[in-house]
């Protein structure tokens, strides 16, 4: 295994492209307080910062906190659709990252809790961390975007919003690393 189960990046403020064989998931997700709506965005990308996958969905929820337990099974579902076989999953939700390291996780997310545990058997390794927003724009202009929409969207990956996003924030990476 090159990379550990949880770990908790918070030292890193963008995003850090994962090794050559492995696949990054970046999840988020937006959420509207008093219309319940939320937003999920996902993206894939692999060690060069280009995107293999992006999907982003409307959907209903009772809290910030359960919008962010559903962008992880989501981006799970799309990573093992993907037949992606290593998968370091990045989300801005440190609670969440602490939540799914444990064996009792709230009763909140419990059944999605379980289908995340299920998921994870779709892959030869797994890797779940914590970054600041900072790290994560990419899949929180998706999950802000996915707001005003109920039907799920898989983006083209020429689709020039996409490229811009992306390449902006390995722009963000690269300089921080030559800094």
């Amino acid at each position: 295994m090159d990379s550990p189960r949880n770990s908790d990046s918070s030292h890193a403020h963008s995003w850090i492209p994962p090794s050559p064989s492995w696949v990054k998931l970046n999840v988020g997700a937006a959420w509207i307080k008093g219309s319940k709506k939320c937003g999920i965005g996902n993206i894939i990308r692999d060690h060069s910062g280009l995107p293999l996958s992006a999907y982003s969905v409307g959907v209903h929820c009772d809290s910030a906190f359960l919008a962010e337990a559903l962008a992880i099974r989501s981006g799970l579902l799309l990573a093992a659709r993907g037949g992606f076989r290593k998968v370091l999953v990045e989300s801005d939700c440190y609670s969440l990252i602490k939540q799914l390291s444990s064996s009792e996780p709230e009763l909140a997310i419990e059944s999605i809790h379980h289908d995340i545990v299920l998921l994870q058997k779709s892959f030869d390794d797994y890797s779940f961390s914590f970054v600041p927003r900072s790290a994560n724009t990419v899949a929180d202009s998706l999950a802000r975007s996915a707001l005003s929409i109920e039907s799920p969207i898989v983006w083209p990956l020429t689709s020039p919003w996409i490229l811009h996003l992306c390449e902006n924030e390995v722009s963000v990476c690269n300089d921080s690393l030559v800094q």
